[in-house]
């Protein structure tokens, strides 16, 4: 019989994935290495805060192009979100992602689907959380 779940079982996030990382993979087309969009990640927290700042006034209005805030979205998550990887471009050539914010918008910017994939997954906090990683290393201890 398991024990009943607690509330640090919900909550409870993983330091080492929120500090390092944790891997998308894309099979053969690659993988991205993300942080945690939130939590410990201080830097998209400032960046997030920053944009809200800026564009303040035309938020309240309801101003603020959708086209704009993409941009300046994508822009964010390539600063502070996507941190390593690589992904294979239209060539077939893979693109090297860590310390390569052009990349990144880039591939952002002409796959969107891709950027809200990755940024669902930053906010997903099944991925950071404690208890995900204990019971992932006792699946695969048992194989």
């Amino acid at each position: 019989m398991s024990k009943p779940q607690t509330i640090y079982d919900q909550f409870l996030m993983d330091k080492q994935a929120e500090d390092e990382g944790v891997v998308l993979d894309f099979d053969e087309a690659g993988e991205v290495r993300i942080l945690r969009a939130g939590g410990t990640n201080v830097r998209y927290q400032k960046r997030l805060s920053a944009f809200a700042r800026k564009y303040k006034r035309k938020i309240d209005l309801d101003l603020l192009s959708e086209k704009d805030a993409r941009k300046e979205m994508i822009e964010i998550y390539a600063d502070t979100i996507v941190i390593d990887g690589e992904l294979r471009d239209k060539t077939g050539k893979m693109v090297k992602l860590k310390n390569n914010r052009a990349a990144v918008i880039k591939f952002f910017t002409e796959m969107f689907d891709l950027f809200v994939y990755v940024r669902d997954q930053s906010e997903n906090m099944a991925l950071f959380r404690t208890i995900e990683k204990e019971d992932e290393a006792k699946n695969s201890g048992s194989s």
